[in-house]
């Protein structure tokens, strides 16, 4: 079984908690409010890849555009973040694993189009919490796994 090696410090500071909820609120509205600005503000100046290469934040920004300049203005997309969990923490450095949803709005309601995890390395710089390394990751149940969970979704 997948245990954290450094399970959180209890002693996590009130503004540490309260700003690293901001961070995640902010990322959430500038997403949905598709506000590249802000949205660049959630992230470090340099951001681990998936591969280990690192790409600057205005490199990530670049392609987030390019992104959501694919996306229908017109229909409505909405995600929320859930089950926030502190894999790791110290004050200048953070592990979590949170779950997010998305949506969009059709026939007159909101269809949740999949549910994965977040895998997120965040740290401080310049005095405020940002990402500085994000996976998206497949939930999967570790004991009796239904056949969706065994390969991911």
């Amino acid at each position: 079984m997948n245990m954290p090696i450094n399970p959180p410090d209890p002693k996590i500071s009130f503004e540490d908690w309260v700003a690293i909820h901001q961070l995640i609120g902010r990322y959430v509205d500038a997403v949905d409010r598709h506000d590249p600005e802000l949205w660049g503000a959630c992230w470090a100046s340099e951001i681990v890849m998936n591969d280990g290469t690192t790409q600057s934040r205005e490199q990530l920004i670049e392609n987030v555009l390019k992104l959501w300049g694919n996306r229908n203005p017109a229909q409505p997309f909405r995600h929320w973040m859930t089950n926030l969990l502190f894999l790791e923490y110290t004050p200048e450095r953070a592990r979590m694993r949170t779950g997010v949803a998305w949506a969009q709005f059709e026939d007159g309601q909101f269809r949740i189009l999949n549910h994965l995890g977040y895998d997120d390395i965040l740290i401080v710089e310049d005095g405020v919490w940002r990402y500085q390394q994000r996976r998206m990751i497949p939930y999967q149940r570790v004991v009796n796994a239904l056949p969706a969970d065994q390969g991911g979704y």
